[in-house]
């Protein structure tokens, strides 16, 4: 590495390093500080994107998008980290952005990860999981990408039943829904 570059690494890494959360890691600490350029130098300097936090089962892409980080999102899609993992409770970042109502998280997610399908420990979908908060934008991305309308989760409930327990119904009322049960 050149002196210049280790000097700008120095620079970034130094106040990133007082980050208590990020636990010593300066790239959680970049995810968690919304910085997608120091992300960027981080990874050209061989700094590893594919770290998990040992609690909560967390990846960097799970803390970017709780966070609603969108633009760091997408760096880390563009240096191709797992779409899929999950978390400690079963949430992959589909969950995550579905429940949050990060349609343009969700957007960017979809373009890499094809599999709406995946179920938490409770089995909840990601549609379940836009139904539950009534993210109607969320829904309809969702719905478009090929979400099952119909997969029944630990309570008995479809994604409608879902929006209809947390009196979110009236989200769901532009498109027919085929209930099997």
């Amino acid at each position: 590495m050149s002196t210049t570059f280790d000097s700008q690494l120095k620079s970034i890494l130094q106040p990133l390093s007082s980050i208590d959360d990020a636990k010593g890691d300066p790239v959680l600490a970049a995810v968690q500080a919304n910085d997608q350029n120091t992300l960027r130098i981080l990874v050209q300097a061989g700094y590893s994107i594919s770290s998990i936090d040992p609690l909560n089962g967390r990846s960097l892409l799970h803390t970017a998008t709780y966070l609603g980080h969108t633009e760091v999102v997408r760096r880390l899609l563009k240096e191709g980290v797992n779409t899929s993992l999950h978390d400690r409770d079963g949430k992959t970042c589909l969950h995550v952005a579905a429940a949050y109502g990060y349609s343009q998280i969700l957007t960017l997610l979809l373009k890499y990860e094809t599999h709406v399908e995946h179920v938490d420990y409770d089995n909840n979908t990601p549609l379940h999981m836009s139904c539950k908060f009534g993210h109607n934008e969320c829904c309809r991305l969702l719905i478009y990408a090929g979400a099952n309308l119909n997969p029944i989760n630990r309570d008995g409930d479809t994604p409608l039943h879902s929006a209809i327990r947390y009196k979110h119904a009236g989200l769901l009322r532009p498109r027919k829904f085929e209930i099997t049960h």
